[in-house]
Protein backbone atom coordinates (compact mmCIF):
# COMPACT_ATOMS: atom_id res chain seq x y z
CA UNK A 1 0.00 0.00 0.00
CA UNK A 2 1.24 3.48 -0.78
CA UNK A 3 1.40 6.22 1.81
CA UNK A 4 -1.65 7.90 0.25
CA UNK A 5 -3.60 4.64 0.37
CA UNK A 6 -2.70 4.17 4.03
CA UNK A 7 -3.68 7.70 5.00
CA UNK A 8 -7.05 7.39 3.24
CA UNK A 9 -7.70 3.89 4.59
CA UNK A 10 -8.59 5.21 8.03
CA UNK A 11 -6.97 5.09 11.46
CA UNK A 12 -7.89 1.46 12.11
CA UNK A 13 -5.17 0.30 9.69
CA UNK A 14 -2.54 2.59 11.12
CA UNK A 15 -3.22 2.03 14.82
CA UNK A 16 -4.47 -1.44 15.74
CA UNK A 17 -6.58 -1.61 18.87
CA UNK A 18 -4.60 -2.48 21.99
CA UNK A 19 -7.38 -4.76 23.19
CA UNK A 20 -6.53 -7.16 20.35
CA UNK A 21 -2.89 -7.58 21.42
CA UNK A 22 -1.76 -10.89 22.93
CA UNK A 23 0.76 -9.08 25.14
CA UNK A 24 1.34 -5.55 26.38
CA UNK A 25 4.21 -3.44 27.61
CA UNK A 26 3.48 -2.20 31.12
CA UNK A 27 2.66 1.22 29.66
CA UNK A 28 0.14 -0.36 27.28
CA UNK A 29 -1.30 -2.52 30.08
CA UNK A 30 -1.86 0.66 32.05
CA UNK A 31 -3.62 2.27 29.11
CA UNK A 32 -5.86 -0.76 28.59
CA UNK A 33 -6.80 -1.16 32.26
CA UNK A 34 -6.68 2.41 33.48
CA UNK A 35 -4.14 1.40 36.13
CA UNK A 36 -0.95 3.34 36.66
CA UNK A 37 2.36 2.05 35.38
CA UNK A 38 3.83 2.22 38.89
CA UNK A 39 1.02 0.08 40.30
CA UNK A 40 1.67 -2.51 37.61
CA UNK A 41 5.42 -2.52 38.29
CA UNK A 42 4.67 -3.06 42.00
CA UNK A 43 2.32 -5.93 41.15
CA UNK A 44 5.07 -7.53 39.04
CA UNK A 45 7.62 -6.99 41.81
CA UNK A 46 5.27 -8.54 44.39
CA UNK A 47 4.61 -11.49 42.02
CA UNK A 48 0.91 -10.71 41.79
CA UNK A 49 1.17 -10.06 38.05
CA UNK A 50 3.20 -12.35 35.79
CA UNK A 51 5.53 -10.47 33.45
CA UNK A 52 7.86 -11.92 30.87
CA UNK A 53 11.13 -10.64 29.45
CA UNK A 54 12.29 -10.52 25.86
CA UNK A 55 15.72 -8.99 25.96
CA UNK A 56 15.27 -5.72 27.84
CA UNK A 57 11.57 -5.51 27.13
CA UNK A 58 9.03 -6.48 29.80
CA UNK A 59 5.67 -7.70 28.55
CA UNK A 60 2.49 -8.94 30.18
CA UNK A 61 0.29 -11.47 28.41
CA UNK A 62 -3.34 -10.43 28.08
CA UNK A 63 -4.40 -13.64 29.85
CA UNK A 64 -2.08 -12.88 32.79
CA UNK A 65 -3.38 -9.32 33.00
CA UNK A 66 -6.97 -10.59 33.05
CA UNK A 67 -6.08 -13.17 35.74
CA UNK A 68 -4.46 -10.41 37.83
CA UNK A 69 -7.57 -8.24 37.56
CA UNK A 70 -9.85 -11.19 38.38
CA UNK A 71 -7.80 -11.92 41.53
CA UNK A 72 -8.20 -8.40 42.91
CA UNK A 73 -10.58 -8.28 45.88
CA UNK A 74 -14.13 -7.26 45.07
CA UNK A 75 -15.44 -4.19 46.84
CA UNK A 76 -18.55 -4.84 48.86
CA UNK A 77 -21.47 -2.43 48.56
Amino acid sequence: MTHDALSSAGPHLLQPSLKDNLAYSLEQAGAVTGLGRSALYLAVRDRKLVARKLGRRTVVRRADLEAFLDALPAREA
